[in-house]
């Protein structure tokens, strides 16, 4: 039952693919003009050409690694400053401007902000963590808040520690917010972090692949790139689907 269950998606998936490549494929037709609508056959081909490749291997490493440092280091940072403003009423009205600031600032102006003062190699990691962070604090927040106060009572009568009622009680409580933070994070930091790449241009990255199709009008590279972007952010975000739920189903 599961298998089959599995191969209709598979074929579902198949279906929906190839109908959106013949779609493109008739815009291209229509269009006729390979700088304005490159064909898909002509796109194909260049991702498979850059499989070919060592240098590939490295540029999408290198931006894979520097939306990941971003990606955990805005994740714990959320996780500390949600505990704090929980404890400090103080800091957290303190911290509203700032959350509603990052927001509902565009992610073009961090990046140009961002570039000021730190070094290409690192605004993709800034603007990652930049992005996640909000998320992610109002996520655990809001999971803090909704703790049973039944249970925060009874853990008051048999004395629990204080790390055993974070373990036991918070940490329970959280966890449906902290798994919605983790995942849709991971979608936000690639967009911020591939789009800090294409302005600041770092070494072996993607956006320098991206900026260079676009200043050399080479459409169709720009687009395989693109593609390779949105396959990346897919696949990394499906196996951190899987990775949390194997390691919270441990936990419980």
């Amino acid at each position: 039952m599961m298998t089959s269950t599995i191969l209709n998606k598979i074929l579902k998936t198949t279906l929906i693919i190839i109908f959106w490549l013949l779609v493109w494929q008739v815009v291209y037709l229509i269009v006729g003009q390979e700088i304005i609508i490159p064909s898909p056959l002509m796109v194909l081909k260049i991702i498979a050409n850059l499989f070919k490749t060592t240098e590939f291997y490295l540029i999408v490493l290198m931006s894979v690694l520097r939306v990941l440092a971003g990606f955990v280091l805005g994740f714990i940072i959320g996780i500390l400053f949600s505990y704090l403003t929980f404890n400090y009423l103080l800091l957290k009205s303190a911290l509203s401007p700032v959350i509603e600031t990052i927001k509902s600032t565009p992610v073009v102006s961090f990046i140009l902000i961002v570039m000021i003062f730190v070094k290409p190699n690192y605004v993709a990691v800034v603007l990652s963590a930049l992005i996640v962070f909000p998320l992610v604090y109002q996520n655990v927040l809001e999971g803090i808040k909704q703790t049973d106060n039944d249970l925060l009572q009874m853990a008051e009568i048999f004395r629990f520690s204080k790390f055993k009622k974070v373990k036991l009680i918070y940490f329970e409580s959280i966890k449906p917010y902290l798994t919605a933070a983790f995942i849709s994070g991971i979608g936000f930091s690639f967009k911020a972090g591939i789009s800090g790449e294409v302005l600041s241009i770092p070494k072996y990255s993607i956006g320098l692949q991206m900026y260079n199709s676009k200043i050399y009008l080479e459409t169709d590279r720009l687009i395989a790139w693109s593609i390779i972007v949105i396959v990346l952010s897919f696949v990394i975000t499906k196996l951190a689907k899987v990775v949390l739920k194997n390691s919270l189903s441990k936990d419980s």
